[in-house]
C-alpha cells in the first residue's frame, strides 16, 4: 500500500474543502457539512463501520495463521462483504474439525523461492476450542494420514466458507 506524503495529505484536505464549499454555495449544505466532518480531527471514522464483536472476546486466543497476501485481501473482503465475524466463523469451523464433522484438506505447499509473499491473517478465537484442538491434533494426524495444524485448518475453512478455493492456488 502507498504511504500519503505531506503534500497528498494537505492536496486531498484543500480538495475536501473547495468540493464543500461548492456545495454550500449550491444549495447541499448536508452534504458540504458531511465533507467538512470527514476534516475533523478522527473525521476518518466516520467512513469505518462500527462492528460489535458477536462474542465478548472474555476467553479469546489469537489464532496466528500465514496466508499469501492477496489470499488474505480476499478473505478480509469476503468477510466484509457478508458482514461475517471472522472471529466467529473460525472458531466454528475448529470446532467441526474437533467434533470430526469436517475434514480439513491436506495444506498445499507454495513451491520455493516462488515470490508469494506471505502475511499474518491474525483472528482470536475461542481459547477452549483451541486448545481441544491441539490436544487432539496427534489423533487427527494419524487418521487422517497428513500433518495438520490450527492455523492449516483454519486457513482451509476459510477459504471453504468463502468460497475462495481457486484463490489458494494463486
Amino acid at each position: 500500500m502507498a504511504r500519503n506524503t505531506k503534500r497528498d495529505v494537505e492536496r486531498t484536505r484543500a480538495h475536501i474543502e473547495l468540493g464543500a464549499a461548492k456545495l454550500r454555495a449550491g444549495g447541499d449544505p448536508q452534504i458540504a457539512d458531511t465533507l467538512e466532518a470527514l476534516l475533523q480531527p478522527y473525521g476518518y471514522r466516520l467512513l469505518v463501520v462500527d462492528r460489535a464483536p458477536a462474542r465478548d472476546g472474555q476467553n479469546d486466543m489469537n489464532l496466528a495463521i500465514s496466508v499469501a497476501e492477496p489470499l488474505r485481501a480476499a478473505i478480509l473482503a469476503e468477510a466484509d462483504r457478508t458482514e461475517s465475524n471472522l472471529s466467529a466463523v473460525l472458531t466454528d469451523g475448529l470446532q467441526r474439525a474437533l467434533d470430526g464433522k469436517w475434514t480439513p484438506p491436506p495444506a498445499s505447499r507454495a513451491r520455493r523461492n516462488s515470490g508469494i509473499v506471505k502475511v499474518n491473517l491474525n483472528v482470536p478465537v475461542d481459547a477452549d476450542t483451541l486448545k481441544s484442538l491441539r490436544a487432539k491434533l496427534p489423533e487427527m494426524t494419524g487418521r487422517l494420514g497428513y500433518k495438520v495444524t490450527p492455523p492449516q485448518i483454519a486457513l482451509s475453512w476459510l477459504v471453504q466458507e468463502f468460497g475462495l478455493e481457486e484463490q489458494l492456488n494463486d
